[in-house]
């Protein structure tokens, strides 16, 4: 199984500055990113970023949805799986991308916990253990990432000014899937 599979985006030069626009934009001030999770306005993406949306077009992918991963440093991600009706998204390092790496693992699912969020959506974690990873990435550019499947991020530095770490995690109204054959 894969697990992550960069990809070549079309226009990528524009397309990433105008990611880091949009960035500076929704955060002018990067000291106040505290959240893990956010959602900025989809409306305001479209707009400050048609080039990257058009290079989605290109690909033949419909954005449904995109939100905002933030890794502080002292961030500790837990082993989980997120809480989503897509398999795969598409993730999009701009910030600090060199800071973090991502890895899956594959836990048996006696091992779960089941929370619900305040916002309705499902959130599986698992209990803690000595759990090997079968997959390793430093995400670096654009690349799908399968998130159906137990995964947790590890830091790469202790370094406070290589945080945060930002990316971007985009949704589609079609299956990333293929993506990773």
């Amino acid at each position: 199984m894969n697990y992550f599979q960069e990809i070549d985006f079309p226009n990528f030069d524009q397309s990433h500055k105008e990611l880091i626009e949009y960035f500076n934009i929704v955060h002018p001030d990067i000291t106040t990113v505290v959240d893990f999770f956010s959602f900025p306005s989809f409306e305001k993406f479209l707009s400050i970023c048609p080039t990257t949306n058009a290079g989605f077009k290109e690909m033949g992918l419909n954005l449904k949805g995109v939100f905002m991963i933030t890794v502080l440093p002292d961030t500790n991600s837990n082993i989980h799986i997120d809480g989503s009706p897509h398999p795969c998204r598409l993730q999009w390092p701009i910030i600090n991308s060199h800071s973090v790496e991502t890895l899956w693992y594959n836990i048996d699912p006696s091992y779960q916990i089941r929370e619900m969020l305040p916002n309705g959506v499902e959130y599986i974690s698992y209990k803690t253990g000595d759990y090997v990873p079968v997959a390793r990435k430093n995400i670096t550019g654009p690349t799908v990432i399968r998130v159906e499947e137990p995964h947790a991020i590890r830091r790469l530095s202790d370094i406070n000014s290589d945080f945060p770490r930002i990316a971007f995690s985009f949704a589609f109204d079609e299956s990333l899937e293929d993506f990773l054959k």
